[in-house]
C-alpha cells in the first residue's frame, strides 16, 4: 500500500515538474515531408500569427519568436489551485 502511494505521490510530482519545466527558447526546425520543405517548433502549439510576430503556447507557458527568430518564453500562466481550467465556480 505504502508504495502506491509513493508511487502515485511520484507521478504527480513528476506531471507538476514537467508542466513548469518549459524550455526558456524554442528554435525552429527545418523539416522535409513528402519533398516540401517547412520549418516547425516541436511541442509549441500556434496561437497567433500576425506577420512579425509567431505566437504559441506549451502547457502554461506563452512563446514567441519575432521575424523568425527562436521562440522566446515569455509568461507562464498558472490557473487557480482547484481550478486546472482556470475556472472558478
Amino acid at each position: 500500500m505504502l508504495a502506491v502511494l509513493v508511487f502515485v505521490l511520484v507521478l504527480l510530482v513528476l506531471g507538476w515538474w514537467l508542466e513548469l519545466r518549459t524550455p526558456p527558447w524554442v528554435l525552429w526546425r527545418e523539416v522535409d515531408h513528402q519533398g516540401i520543405a517547412a520549418h516547425v517548433a516541436p511541442h509549441l502549439v500556434l496561437q497567433h500569427e500576425d506577420g512579425n510576430s509567431v505566437w504559441a503556447s506549451l502547457g502554461y507557458s506563452i512563446y514567441r519568436s519575432d521575424l523568425g527568430g527562436g521562440f522566446r518564453r515569455i509568461a507562464r500562466i498558472r490557473p487557480p489551485f482547484g481550478a486546472p481550467d482556470g475556472v472558478r465556480s
